[in-house]
């Protein structure tokens, strides 16, 4: 996973002090690989949207988190071509 700096994040306990929920709206950093020869500037307009729910009993911690984000590119003086995507994280860690 990609650290990148937070604009904006929100935490918050839900329930019990075990479960965190977690929003963040953070700046976008886009790599293209490409072939040799190929231009290609890397555009996006919009944030990427975060967010995870925590559970961290004493044995352990699960946690289910995503991300949705704008990708675009632009090849010479053509429009930007953009598109959304995104996809879910699990992560689980045993003491």
């Amino acid at each position: 996973m990609n650290r990148r700096p937070a604009h904006l994040r929100w935490t918050e306990s839900i329930f019990t002090e075990q479960f965190t929920v977690a929003v963040a709206v953070e700046n976008p950093d886009i790599l293209i690989e490409v072939p040799e020869g190929v231009i290609v500037n890397p555009v996006t307009q919009t944030p990427d949207f975060i967010s995870h729910l925590r559970w961290s009993p004493e044995w352990g911690q699960f946690q289910v988190a995503g991300v949705i984000r704008e990708l675009g590119v632009q090849t010479g003086d053509d429009p930007v071509q953009t598109g959304w995507d995104g996809g879910p994280i699990l992560l689980e860690r045993c003491s």
